[in-house]
Parts: structure tokens; C-alpha cells; sequence
């Protein structure tokens, strides 16, 4: 099946497959927080799988793993200075890993509905 075919889920319109697959592509396209590669890939997560799960193509990756940590860090509570500091290595530490990003996106996603990964879970269940 080329790329033109494959289909491509709306779920800003609550669209999912009808035989409950559990991976699948959206139209919609999602941007890793910590490293923004893109995927449209969504797999059914929770219980019963009642939840959509976007994950990063290259969250297995040792570089994205320590990438991921000094964001998170960077979410805490800091002296303006420690954040500047810090915003500057995970800024460093992007340009260093950007050649080894690989973005997952297939068929013909709508790249103008770029997401953040976590508005899965806070747009279609609530919070």
C-alpha cells in the first residue's frame, strides 16, 4: 500500500478505526516536546485502550532519553539564570542530536494541524 492509501484517521473529529486497531495513522501530526520529530502514528493506550498514545520515534534513543530528563528539569522551579543556562545545553544538545531525528510520518498528513503530543489526552478525554 503506497502512501497516497494508507488512511488517515481526523480524531479532532473523534475519527478511529471501526475494529479497534490497536497502532494507526492521523491526518493530525504530532511534535516531540524534546527533540520535534513528527510522527502521525497513534496507538491505543489505558485501560481497555479508552486512551490515544502518541510516542517519539526517536524516544529509544540514549541521546533522547538524557535530552528529555534536562526538559523535564527545565519544567522545575529555577533561578532565572540555572533556566538560562540550562535552555542554552538543551538548545546545544538539539543542534548536536538534529541530524540523527527521524520523523515518522506517512500518507498525505495534514502538516498545517502540527500538535504537541500530550493534546491527545487533553483534547479528546479531558483532563
Amino acid at each position: 500500500m503506497s502512501d497516497d492509501q494508507i488512511k488517515l484517521y481526523d480524531i479532532q473529529k473523534n475519527e478511529l478505526p471501526p475494529d479497534r486497531r490497536y497502532r494507526f495513522r492521523t491526518l493530525q501530526v504530532f511534535k516531540c516536546r524534546v527533540c520535534g520529530a513528527l510522527t502521525n502514528e497513534v496507538r491505543r493506550g489505558g485501560r481497555f485502550g479508552a486512551s490515544l498514545v502518541c510516542e517519539c520515534p526517536n524516544s529509544s534513543e540514549p541521546w533522547h532519553y538524557d535530552l528529555a530528563a534536562k526538559v523535564e528539569w527545565l519544567g522545575k522551579p529555577h533561578p532565572k539564570s540555572y533556566k538560562a543556562e540550562l535552555r542554552s545545553e538543551i538548545d546545544e544538545e538539539r543542534a548536536a542530536n538534529a541530524l540523527k531525528i527521524k520523523n515518522n510520518v506517512v500518507g498525505p498528513a495534514d502538516v498545517s494541524q502540527t500538535l504537541d503530543f500530550h493534546w491527545i489526552a487533553i483534547k479528546l478525554f479531558g483532563d
